[in-house]
């Protein structure tokens, strides 16, 4: 094995481990961190920014894709992104389906604002 190869592979790197977190944290939280016309708004950005302190130790890729997501500020962006770190593909695409649909904003508002059980809801 060549110095600094890790068996997990070069995809495995410590900063991309805790951008996926945030940029998982900020998919999940799509109502809070994104406008209506599925774009980051300032908390999501906020967030994301903050990602920028594991950079550092990101490979290249997800480096370059972070600052695009920064720059452009689109759920597109963000999406690149988390295929970059290998974000399953299942779960993004479950994440994109809640994303799109045209309630979600409000639903996703109301409920979690005053039902504790409404993320057993989205699970189902």
């Amino acid at each position: 094995m060549e110095r600094g190869a890790s068996p997990e592979g070069p995809h495995e790197r410590p900063g991309d481990k805790e951008i996926a977190r945030i940029v998982l944290k900020l998919l999940r939280n799509y109502w809070l961190y994104f406008t209506k016309a599925n774009e980051i708004n300032s908390d999501g950005i906020r967030l994301l920014a903050s990602a920028l302190r594991y950079a550092r130790s990101a490979s290249p890729q997800v480096r370059r894709e972070l600052k695009a997501s920064i720059k452009e500020r689109t759920l597109e962006s963000v999406v690149k992104l988390s295929q970059s770190l290998n974000i399953d593909e299942e779960l993004l695409r479950e994440l994109l389906e809640l994303a799109s649909s045209r309630n979600l904003y409000t639903y996703l508002h109301n409920n979690s604002l005053g039902d504790s059980s409404s993320s057993s809801h989205l699970r189902g």
